[in-house]
């Protein structure tokens, strides 16, 4: 399977008008049956690398820490 690279820009361009794909997203990771909840929190994860993004969604982010951190504890 080949790799695909691109670029930083372009992920930013991908996230940064879709306010509705990054609700969705965050609803995955709260309700959405793995692996689509755990493809979801790797993309919100992306997104939230942007600055502007993040500060938007700050309330957002802060409940999904601890959906996330739930979600890992029985794997430990």
């Amino acid at each position: 399977m080949p790799v695909v690279c691109v670029a930083f820009s372009e992920v930013v361009k991908l996230f940064f008008f879709q306010e509705a794909l990054i609700r969705n997203l965050i609803d995955w990771v709260q309700i959405a049956p793995n692996p689509l909840q755990s493809y979801a929190a790797g993309l919100l994860a992306s997104a939230m690398e942007i600055q502007d993004l993040a500060a938007v969604f700050k309330d957002s982010n802060a409940t999904l820490v601890i959906v996330i951190r739930c979600q890992l504890v029985p794997l430990c």
